[in-house]
């Protein structure tokens, strides 16, 4: 009786299940047909999977992917698949029509992932608006060029890590990538939250082997990312998240510990920490600059009122943490890379440098940067 019982449940858990995918294979094949109804050329998805088979196995990086289907439409005047593949085109949607193309694609679940979910990357609408209107002036030119003697003290230190190097002789490798890692956590360390990271005097110095914890791309945590930039409406099912219950708990108690000392013993650092307790007590940023960018709100224009505080303040420097600290130490480990393999370019670049120096002087300021146009070039 019982084994009867168990074959008929049996039976009915293999049909529910063999329909359930019938229906979900006619579900997506008609989904799949937008592009075709409106006489678009398009690439051929896959049922289920469509376009991102070879991304959700990780065979293929995003970067990629999109590669392989601009390639695909190459001729066409358009292709069933938003690629923008003109500077200008970029210039117009993330500048002038900004307005329109501010949201994006990604979730995060407001449960699981409150630092995800708040941050100025994420958010999304009215709350985002309200919250880069308030953010916006962090990034202005006077605040930037403030910054840049932390960032200056952290490349003075690099240059003296390189120099001690020789003293081990000249076949010593250097692993680039590393290198570069440790430069720029010291410089988010200093101008995101306010502390020496000492990430090239000390190898195991905390602050770097957090940042190596938080960026460890095993399998999950590439799915992950997918689920969340590619398939976010799964985000609350399988509780992904941007930031893990781990690098949340270190962001806040890094960041609220040097706003308390700093609270205790005010000290201007011109850092990002200072910037988000003006937040935090006045509501706004103080600043001398008109910060307007096609018909986008400044902060001069009145907003909905937004508290900035508890996960929502942790959330922008995690964000600032998260979007300065790999993407500079990758572009930078490329950037060397390629001049390695460009001797020419690399001594016209030189040349550029030393001849600024030579005329500015030697010590390398926010204004003499700029002056080095094909140090611009090299780098982008």
């Amino acid at each position: 009786m019982r084994m009867a019982l168990f074959d008929s449940l049996l039976v009915d858990a293999t049909v529910a299940l063999i329909s359930l995918i019938i229906l979900l294979y006619f579900y997506f094949e008609y989904k799949f047909t937008y592009w075709k109804k409106r006489g678009v050329p398009f690439v051929k998805p896959l049922p289920f999977v469509g376009n991102f088979k070879d991304v959700l196995l990780q065979r293929r990086s995003p970067s990629h992917f999109f590669e392989d289907i601009y390639k695909k439409g190459r001729g066409k005047s358009l292709i069933g698949f938003y690629i923008f593949g003109k500077p200008s085109i970029l210039k117009t949607s993330c500048l002038k029509d900004f307005n329109i193309f501010s949201d994006r694609h990604i979730e995060c679940d407001p449960k699981t992932d409150p630092l995800g979910h708040q941050n100025l990357f994420v958010i999304k609408g009215q709350p985002w608006k309200n919250l880069r209107a308030k953010i916006t002036p962090v990034f202005t030119s006077g605040k930037m060029r403030r910054m840049f003697p932390l960032i200056s003290d952290c490349a003075a230190n690099l240059k003296r890590y390189i120099h001690d190097l020789d003293d081990y002789g000249k076949e010593r490798h250097v692993e680039v990538k590393e290198t570069m890692a440790k430069f720029t956590t010291d410089v988010i360390s200093s101008c995101a939250f306010g502390i020496e990271a000492n990430s090239l005097k000390d190898p195991d110095a905390e602050f770097r082997n957090f940042g190596r914890l938080a960026f460890v791309l095993s399998f999950r945590r590439a799915f992950e990312f997918t689920v969340l930039f590619f398939l976010p409406k799964l985000v609350p099912l399988g509780r992904f998240s941007f930031f893990s219950a781990a690098t949340a708990e270190y962001f806040r108690k890094v960041l609220w510990d040097v706003i308390k000392v700093r609270e205790k013993t005010p000290s201007r650092r011109n850092d990002l920490i200072d910037l988000l307790i003006q937040l935090k007590n006045k509501g706004f940023i103080q600043d001398d600059e008109v910060v307007k960018m096609n018909g986008e709100l400044s902060k001069d224009e009145r907003t909905e009122k937004l508290e900035l505080s508890g996960d929502t303040l942790v959330a922008q420097a995690a964000v600032f943490f998260t979007a300065g600290f790999e993407t500079n130490a990758t572009t930078l480990s490329f950037c060397l890379y390629e001049l390695a393999l460009s001797p020419e370019i690399q001594t016209r670049l030189r040349r550029e440098i030393v001849d600024v120096m030579h005329t500015q002087g030697e010590d390398i300021t926010y204004e003499t940067l700029h002056q080095m146009k094909y140090l611009h070039m090299v780098v982008s």
